[in-house]
């Protein structure tokens, strides 16, 4: 595709209707259309429209499919992108951007990749999208999908599709769409579900096993014994917010050689999207502390029920007894109980403190599709003869 040029590719997909109809006479519905389009993103306004428009059926988008990331996404990394618009007859109600990349592995396998809202370059998909889809409402979800990956894959000049981080449900759907496809990568994702405890943050820590509550409870003790009284704040001003947020970067360094916060487009993503949405209360930046003593700062991205954490910075010690990230996650947990949240959503990752606090709630899948090349099946068949020879080798010692 050369620059400029705008392609725009729709096949139509028919959806029967199975309701019978209300009366005998009556004549039976016409099939549901669901068409879709291929276009090369050069307008932003346009794309808010669709975006936005799309994004208000949709109750249960995760903020990473919202506008307020997806815009910041946009201007931050200034992607050249494919849009991948599903209709419901004249009405867009399925949206996705594509990105395009190409990679050389082994020296010889060549591949044309498209990502779904990541660009294949290291630096800037740190940021980690997580709960990746295309947007689109539950009820369109099966129909506008098949009929834009349908219209995908009508497509010649591309090798593989890579969809990071997308929950295994809609993994296994997205997968038989296409014949050849294999998970890169599996990440397990922790919730609390905040409901059960309406706005009262004193039920929670009675939710929790003995020995998780005699942790928190002991390393309380001992924080306030040797530093002070123990207090959450709440970023009040954006600029507070933006301090937060680069004290919990000293501490992430400290404690993560690849951290983020080493990566300066990842550090000027985070500052424009807690600018442009620290107002609406879309972004939210905790700090807890014993007296003078920095415990930890926590990062939430928001939307209207759930508070997703995002990120951390925890000022650890020599006293095995003290727990930062158990302590500051319970005292987060219960703000946002009071707050009358119904999720803290730990996100995809293991850690012992997630297993602690909260529950497993299902797996992130990072997953590749590939077309039918000759290239790919001497890859696959090497890359399977080597797994049996590791795994001859592991189960005869």
């Amino acid at each position: 595709m050369t620059n400029g040029e705008q392609r725009v590719t729709t096949i139509p997909l028919m959806i029967a209707t199975q309701e019978p109809p209300a009366y005998p006479l009556t004549r039976p519905r016409p099939p549901t259309l669901y068409t879709a389009k291929i276009t090369d993103l050069k307008n932003t306004d346009q794309l808010k429209d669709t975006w936005t428009s799309v994004q208000a059926t949709v109750h249960d988008a995760p903020f990473f499919l919202t506008w307020p990331w997806i815009s910041i996404w946009l201007e931050t990394y200034n992607p050249q992108c494919l849009q991948l618009t599903g209709y419901c007859g004249q009405q867009a109600v399925c949206v996705g951007l594509l990105t395009r990349s190409y990679v050389k592995r082994r020296k010889l396998i060549g591949a044309r990749q498209l990502r779904l809202h990541q660009t294949g370059i290291q630096s800037q998909d740190q940021i980690w999208i997580e709960y990746n889809d295309f947007l689109v409402s539950e009820q369109h979800r099966a129909a506008a999908v098949s009929a834009c990956l349908k219209t995908l894959a009508s497509l010649t000049d591309w090798d593989e599709l890579i969809i990071s981080m997308m929950p295994r449900n809609r993994t296994k759907q997205v997968q038989r769409c296409f014949h050849r496809s294999r998970i890169l990568m599996t990440a397990p994702a922790y919730a609390v579900s905040l409901s059960p405890f309406g706005r009262d943050p004193a039920k929670y820590m009675p939710s929790l096993s003995p020995n998780t509550r005699y942790q928190i409870r002991r390393s309380a003790r001992d924080y306030r014994m040797q530093h002070g009284n123990i207090s959450l704040e709440i970023a009040a001003t954006e600029e507070r917010a933006i301090t937060l947020f680069h004290l919990a970067g000293s501490l992430h360094k400290t404690r993560w050689s690849d951290s983020g916060f080493n990566n300066a487009e990842f550090v000027r993503f985070h500052e424009h999207l807690i600018r442009s949405t620290f107002a609406s209360g879309k972004t939210a930046i905790l700090s807890i502390t014993a007296g003078n003593h920095l415990i930890g700062v926590l990062y939430f991205l928001i939307d209207n029920t759930t508070a997703y954490f995002y990120l951390q910075g925890l000022n650890y010690d020599n006293n095995p007894k003290l727990k930062p990230g158990l302590l500051a996650h319970q005292l987060a947990i219960e703000y946002f109980i009071a707050r009358g949240l119904q999720v803290y959503d730990f996100m995809g990752g293991h850690s012992q403190y997630k297993q602690q606090l909260g529950t497993l709630t299902q797996n992130l899948d990072s997953f590749l599709i590939q077309r039918p090349r000759p290239r790919f099946f001497i890859e696959n068949l090497a890359r399977s003869l080597k797994d049996r020879l590791i795994s001859f080798g592991t189960d005869s010692r």
